[in-house]
């Protein structure tokens, strides 16, 4: 839950769930064939050194036992609520973190006044776990053994610190500042003109139902597992098996879920993938981009085509990803009164050639190659024109021309269209090739 920065920060990130996946390959230890070995040795020695007093060798014995049962026990209860307190806290945390470095209040800084202002509640706060484990456990062990309380107080006590250090350092994690050091202070990354991908969220009917089977998941974890005798805790192997499956899916889901989350603004318009159905939109069926609760909302004729909730370092950086996209529009708007657009996309490749080089009459308007380059570099033209152009730059043009034509087919946020243009460029590379040869030949 604790975040720093630097290289480290990532990694920082990971640690509960790390500590989390250990303590459920540990878990089987604690009721194993050696731990009841190490157990009986440890009685037996008991026995060997007490002989003469059997009375002392007795309460010894049932002294041992009880701390070997007490650890299990808190073991088993701190490892249960930590496998649903661990992944929540993480979802708090990077939506925290979001929120601030896309310039909101951060969300936990109320949770941070609180502990602050009412050190008496925090502390019973902390105490309310460790006490209501302690109290099952002296009643369990009350029902099995005959033990003298000080002793079974006494282990309650011990194990019970143990737990609380443990609640303890987990609240401290959660509320560690949001972010750390240099990264709280530094200015956001400059949005690069050849910077195509960017870390966002689209806010779709998929992705929602991503979160919420999830959380289905957790509750339906949570709720068996409370539907379980309190002994199945410890020793049904079912319970083991499910809480590390439901640990390991929660951690592998948020992780990939984070690395798919990514959007695609290129020079003509948006691509959404990975987290949700892949989808894209042209500047020119856009309106407007607004900003609205800290999301980037892109609507057309009033209706919201696409929410996009922008996390890591690009959520500082949503009003300039913002801006580009709005100069996209606003130039989408002005291409689509365009004439030599409009003409591009309805004449045939040979008619726009013959234009472009000067050889058409009256009735054919001129196209230049300058104004080519501005359908196939621009915005909010039709991936028809876009393509129409392109190929008569790619099939009259030189190397360098091929070159540039290839640049702005890595700057198409649609696949389909990035796949044409380099195509074109391929194929004109590959006339030159053969041309060449030919002249080589003999």
């Amino acid at each position: 839950m604790a975040e720093g920065a630097g290289r480290g920060g990532g990694l920082r990130r990971w640690r509960p769930f790390s500590a989390l996946l250990a303590g459920w390959a540990a878990a089987p230890l604690i009721d194993s064939h050696a731990s009841r070995v190490a157990h009986d040795a440890i009685v037996d020695l008991v026995y060997r050194v007490l002989a003469g007093f059997p009375a002392a060798a007795l309460l010894a014995h049932r002294a041992v036992t009880t701390i070997f049962d007490g650890v299990a026990f808190t073991f088993g209860f701190t490892l249960f609520v930590a496998s649903l307190g661990v992944p929540l806290a993480f979802a708090a945390r990077m939506v925290a973190r979001a929120r601030v470095r896309a310039g909101h209040a951060d969300p936990l800084d109320r949770s941070r006044r609180w502990t602050a202002a009412h050190p008496l509640g925090t502390a019973a706060l902390l105490a309310a776990l460790p006490t209501a484990t302690q109290a099952i456990f002296i009643h369990w062990m009350n029902g099995w053994w005959w033990l003298p309380w000080p002793m079974l107080v006494g282990v309650a006590v011990a194990c019970g610190l143990g737990q609380r250090a443990i609640a303890r350092r987990g609240l401290r994690a959660l509320l560690s500042p949001t972010l750390h050091g240099e990264e709280a202070t530094a200015a956001p990354r400059a949005v690069d003109p050849d910077e195509l991908h960017f870390d966002a969220v689209a806010v779709t009917a998929e992705a929602k139902g991503a979160v919420a089977a999830l959380a289905a998941v957790s509750l339906g974890v949570a709720a068996w597992i409370a539907s379980l005798p309190i002994l199945s805790l410890f020793r049904d192997p079912r319970v083991f098996a499910v809480m590390g499956a439901y640990v390991g899916v929660a951690a592998g889901a948020a992780l990939a879920f984070r690395r798919a989350s990514r959007i695609a603004v290129g020079l003509d318009g948006v691509y959404v993938g990975g987290s949700s159905r892949p989808r894209f939109f042209a500047f020119r069926d856009v309106d407007e981009a607004r900003e609205r609760h800290g999301d980037l909302e892109l609507v057309r004729r009033g209706r919201v085509l696409l929410r996009l909730q922008f996390h890591g370092e690009d959520a500082a950086r949503r009003e300039a990803i913002g801006a580009r996209i709005r100069d996209g529009i606003a130039r989408a708007s002005a291409a689509a009164r365009d004439a030599a657009a409009n003409f591009v996309a309805s004449a045939s490749s040979t008619t726009v050639a013959r234009s472009a080089h000067g050889g058409a009459d009256y009735r054919v308007p001129s196209v230049s190659r300058d104004a080519l380059w501005s359908l196939v570099e621009g915005q909010g033209v039709h991936a028809e024109a876009r393509a129409a152009a392109a190929r008569v730059l790619a099939d009259t043009g030189d190397a360098p021309e091929r070159d540039r034509l290839r640049v702005a087919a890595e700057r198409c946020a649609d696949p389909k269209l990035r796949v044409v243009l380099e195509e074109f460029v391929e194929d004109a590379a590959h006339d030159d090739d053969a041309v060449l040869a030919r002249r080589a030949a003999p």
